[in-house]
């Protein structure tokens, strides 16, 4: 997905934290950086995957997944 759709290093990293359900909270937590930081980055992840709602990023990586 990230070369697929232009994706940073990071942006991957928060996008498989977000398909497996954490929350801004717990990913900016877990960088420890702010939650500013991470909600520009799920932004960033939104537009760069013309998603507008969790859903659809999770349907998106099980698409990726199966299709592989």
């Amino acid at each position: 997905m990230r070369n697929r759709f232009g994706l940073t290093a990071r942006e991957t990293e928060v996008l498989l934290l977000l398909v497996k359900g954490r929350d801004a909270n717990y990913i900016s937590n877990y960088y420890c950086v702010s939650q500013h930081t991470i909600k520009t980055h799920i932004y960033h992840i939104y537009r760069k995957t013309q998603v507008h709602a969790r859903q659809g990023l999770i349907d998106l990586f099980e698409d990726a997944l199966t299709l592989g």
